[in-house]
């Protein structure tokens, strides 16, 4: 009987992959040829096609893990995406919003756009399948069972809470390098264990509360930012999970509402709370309604989906560096990537460590922030190698940048693990794959991050079954 089942799993499931690869491989073919024979005037027929080829690298990773029904993380699938829409898509997109956008320059010299996508897919598909195979996987052993598991994620919420809510945990010098991201791990932990169906009763209630609790605060702020990244780590539980077409829906959601962020810039440095800021967000949606911007124009003023389009569009924003590197601005030979020295060291043991400025400094620097300005603007990972060593920065940089996803894809996301470990490494992995801060901001912290993390739910269990709460599980030897 058992034979027989697995005899018609085998069948049907060749039968699926052949069809998704078809269907996959058509849209790409249609949808291709439909942008490059749309193509603004902005992006030669050159870097059209390097562009569509960044698109089928970036959907490689993807469609890979669908046809191989993987039980991981979508975490490899996720940075694909990003460049291809950050790359791939964009400069399509840009002239929509933005008539005036700059040329897109896909080849110059030594240097073409696709080979950062490239380089970087690339050595995390080799390093993460052939390299890591020694490497020992941290693991959390939940044998207190999972009622200690909803106790501990509660916990580690109410700390999430204080640091948000009280003004004196907030102040703790270091608290806000742990205490502001667990609230992406929490969330994971908590929507995956309801959606792997190891909570019920009010368990299941406590958790959807919780849930609900962390998404009012993300909202609360008005910051774009935040809620796209929980948004992330929803999707990234819902693929998991098998959730294919609820997952599809989201992002597609997510990128429908890029241009809420011109909305929600305006906003979200006011004083004055929730009720303050829902109201200026109203007037300046309303603004918008009849004409007005929020620079105070009627006609010239940045449109909402110009500036959707240009959050998302490193390209142009890439074409602007090189043109002024290092003719009018010499590259930074390494400058942005010096936090990553100190990043380590607390603040409670340095007091006056060095502030991390590198947004500010970089807007500045070319030009596109006002000297005066108190803002500072994102440095994505991609061009962060160019402006420090030129081409060769990329070329290296951003191959090395694929080796360490690599790593940690290896570490946080090993098949095989419980739902706990899942979502702990769904909460740090998915934040991750939007690469749109300069490296040192972004990963500066996160060996302590993790480290704390693990040892927080070692010690928990512990200090649970100590006392006696929850029941023992048979534990099951698990290989990688």
């Amino acid at each position: 009987m058992r034979a027989q089942k697995t005899q018609s799993d085998g069948q049907k499931r060749p039968a699926n992959s052949r069809r998704v690869l078809l269907v996959a491989a058509s849209a790409t073919a249609v949808i291709g040829a439909i942008l490059f024979h749309t193509r603004p005037e902005m992006i030669s027929p050159l870097g059209a096609l390097l562009a569509l080829a960044t698109c089928v690298v970036g959907l490689l990773p993807a469609l890979f893990y669908i046809l191989r029904d993987e039980r991981t993380i979508p975490f490899f699938p996720a940075v694909g995406l990003f460049q291809v829409f950050c790359f791939g898509l964009s400069p399509f997109l840009l002239h929509l919003a933005w008539a005036d956008a700059p040329p897109i320059v896909y080849w110059g010299g030594k240097l073409t756009l696709i080979e950062g996508s490239i380089k970087t897919l690339v050595m995390f598909f080799f390093v993460r399948r052939h390299a890591l195979g020694w490497l020992p996987v941290p693991r959390i052993r939940e044998r207190a069972g999972s009622d200690a598991t909803l106790l501990l994620l509660c916990g580690l919420a109410l700390a999430h809470l204080a640091y948000k809510f009280v003004p004196g945990v907030s102040r703790l010098p270091s608290a806000g390098q742990f205490l502001e991201p667990v609230g992406y791990v929490i969330f994971s932990a908590l929507l995956v264990l309801l959606l792997k169906g190891k909570l019920g009763g009010l368990k299941r209630v406590l958790a959807v509360l919780v849930l609900l609790v962390l998404a009012a605060i993300r909202l609360e702020t008005f910051n774009f930012t935040q809620v796209m990244l929980l948004a992330l780590c929803g999707v990234g539980a819902l693929v998991y999970a098998r959730a294919f077409r609820i997952a599809s829906f989201c992002m597609l959601l997510i990128v429908l509402s890029l241009p809420v962020y011109e909305f929600t810039s305006t906003v979200r440095y006011l004083d004055g709370g929730f009720l303050r800021k829902a109201e200026a967000l109203l007037t300046t949606i309303d603004g918008y309604r009849t004409g007005v911007r929020r620079d105070g124009t009627s006609q010239d003023g940045t449109s909402a989906t110009e500036t959707g389009v240009r959050r998302i569009s490193h390209t142009w924003l890439f074409a602007h560096v090189v043109a002024k590197s290092p003719s009018e601005v010499p590259f930074w030979r390494g400058e942005t990537y010096k936090p990553l020295l100190t990043a380590m060291i607390p603040r409670a043991v340095w007091p006056d460590k060095p502030l991390e400025v590198t947004g500010g400094l970089f807007g500045k620097r070319y030009d596109l922030l006002e000297p005066t300005s108190m803002t500072s603007l994102n440095l994505p990972w991609h061009i962060e190698t160019y402006v420090n060593f030129g081409s060769v920065g990329v070329l290296i940089g951003m191959a090395l940048i694929g080796c360490f996803l690599a790593l940690l894809d290896k570490i946080l996301n090993a098949p095989g693990r419980r739902e706990l470990e899942m979502g702990i490494g769904l909460g740090i992995l998915m934040p991750l794959t939007f690469q749109d801060s300069n490296f040192s901001v972004m990963v500066g912290t996160l060996p302590q991050f993790v480290l704390c993390l693990y040892l927080y739910f070692l010690a928990g269990e512990f200090v649970l079954r100590r006392l006696g709460m929850g029941r023992p599980q048979a534990e099951s030897v698990e290989r990688d």
